[in-house]
């Protein structure tokens, strides 16, 4: 979550081609990230109702980028399977082709909305998981609007004892809840590292973050 960040201009741009007359629904837009990943970065900003979201931005020019690194690791894949030695045991080119469809959806806000969406389903009735709400209208292929929760990082474990948190606490939380998520729901969080976890001041567990999310078949789960 700390790659260099594209330009705040180059992010209003960004939007306003995105989001239309919708964008004008938008205030105080906050010129520095909250964060900026490898295919997006976040802003805060606050709508005219008065309600407090992020905006996350997709990179410009990224998915031409992909096409290109996923060309290049498809050939890659071939050169490697042909090998006897490299190839024994391993299937190149289905780990390039898995990755090109896991990434390509990646690129996708829409899909990572409606991954959201239904991974806050999962934990309404749980107080210890905290989940970010879509904003549906404000949400395109390249932008994702959610309700800003804002957390202390996971691994802060400073920060977290500093305001009476327990990390054993978050610890039993994360692993209780990542039991629901294999062998209660089948769908699960497959991006758990300290950029997506945060902890709120009441102690719960909050994930971000849902571009990257996995099934499991109901006998898999049942076996699990």
């Amino acid at each position: 979550d700390k790659v260099p960040p594209f330009s705040f201009e180059t992010a209003e741009i960004l939007l306003k081609s995105e989001l239309g007359v919708k964008y004008k629904e938008i205030l105080d837009l906050e010129s520095k990230p909250l964060g900026a990943a490898s295919l997006a970065q976040v802003h805060l900003a606050r709508l005219k109702n008065g309600r407090e979201i992020v905006l996350k931005i997709q990179r410009p020019g990224l998915e031409n980028l992909f096409k290109l690194d996923l060309d290049i690791m498809r050939q890659v894949a071939f050169v490697l399977q042909k090998h006897p030695r490299w190839s024994k045991g391993r299937d190149w080119i289905g780990i390039a082709k898995e990755c090109k469809k896991v990434l390509l959806k990646e690129l996708d806000f829409r899909i990572e909305a409606q991954y959201a969406a239904r991974f806050k389903q999962q934990f309404l009735d749980d107080d210890s998981i905290k989940v970010p709400s879509v904003i549906w209208d404000l949400s395109t292929k390249k932008v994702l609007c959610l309700d800003y929760l804002p957390g202390i990082k996971v691994n802060d474990k400073e920060c977290l004892q500093s305001n009476g948190i327990n990390p054993k606490s978050i610890a039993e939380i994360g692993a209780a809840s990542y039991l629901k998520q294999l062998v209660q729901f089948g769908f699960f969080h497959a991006d758990p590292h300290p950029g997506n976890l945060a902890v709120s001041n009441t102690g719960a567990l909050i994930y971000y973050d849902f571009g990257m999310m996995g099934l499991i078949a109901d006998g898999l789960r049942k076996r699990i």
